[in-house]
């Protein structure tokens, strides 16, 4: 049987690698959004526990640390505000990704399919041309069986 080539398979190896490096950058993707989350938090911890220590202090006290504890709290609220605005960014692009990583996964269904049709078409036609040979060598046979048969008797 002749072997069966098609012509579109270096663009279905393709598409699978670009699908893998879009796996990838998604599960990157995520990791990032889950780092900047957890410092959202650690920051926010860091807020709550100035604060607290704030009010566990006596008033005169409280009063003259006033001033550098709402200069550390402006620094941590622009802090948080930086790091969700860096997770909304790496949603967006995540989310941009997935869309791609949609496309590209429809792009290889569908050359898979187109392929498994052209290997079913390439099994028929060898199987149609190994028949016919099947065939006349058959023929030729019988032929030469008739022409014994003939000459022998």
């Amino acid at each position: 049987m002749k072997r069966f080539a098609w012509s579109l398979q270096r663009l279905l190896d393709i598409t699978g690698q670009r699908e893998k490096v879009l796996k990838a950058e998604l599960a990157d993707l995520s990791a990032r959004i889950v780092q900047v989350r957890k410092e959202i938090e650690r920051t926010r911890a860091e807020l709550k526990e100035l604060i607290n220590d704030l009010s566990k202090m006596a008033f005169d006290k409280r009063m003259s640390h006033h001033e550098t504890f709402m200069s550390a709290a402006g620094l941590k609220e622009d802090r948080i505000a930086a790091l969700g605005k860096k997770s909304q960014d790496l949603k967006a692009l995540r989310e941009t990704k997935k869309e791609q990583l949609i496309k590209l996964m429809n792009s290889r269904r569908t050359l898979e399919r187109l392929r498994h049709a052209a290997l079913q078409r390439h099994v028929k036609e060898q199987r149609t041309i190994e028949q016919k040979q099947l065939d006349e060598v058959g023929g030729v046979a019988h032929v030469r069986r008739m022409k014994q048969g003939k000459t022998g008797s």
